[in-house]
């Protein structure tokens, strides 16, 4: 019996069972957000730029996080008796793919700080959608 289960087999305390539905609730409404997120980038084709593919990315590391990882961290929480491997199983998921919801926030911060420092530049003699003004103007992209 571990510390988390008190009294008889199979009893558990209250703390323990606030925690459980605490956990289940973050994972329910992280799962539903992070769906219409998907949703929307789907049906909107405006939102379809890099940084919005990186928040889809963010978003589908949460779905993960709230599918996968809650359900094995409350398996691990109430002390439930393993194989080692079983549990080492367990535990690199929780960790892989919190990481990769980490790592989705770093990829979104980089590219808007990029966004910020190397702003997109507006040549002059064109339009804001770069057609050219003038007539006879070939193209208004830089040649890099």
């Amino acid at each position: 019996m571990t510390a988390a289960v008190e009294g008889e087999a199979g009893a558990i305390s209250p703390s323990l069972a606030i925690y459980i539905g605490i956990e289940v609730l973050i994972a329910v409404t992280s799962v539903l957000g992070n769906v219409l997120v998907c949703w929307a980038v789907k049906i909107n084709r405006a939102l379809r730029e890099t940084t919005f593919c990186f928040i889809v990315s963010l978003a589908l590391a949460d779905i993960a996080v709230g599918t996968l990882v809650i359900p094995l961290a409350i398996t691990i929480s109430i002390g439930l008796e393993t194989h080692f491997y079983s549990c080492l199983l367990f535990s690199c998921t929780v960790l892989v793919l919190t990481q990769s919801s980490i790592l989705a926030l770093l990829a979104i911060a980089i590219d808007r700080y990029l966004r910020v420092k190397v702003p997109t530049r507006r040549i002059p003699g064109c339009r804001q959608d770069n057609r050219p003004l003038r007539e006879g103007q070939e193209t208004c992209m830089y040649n890099n």
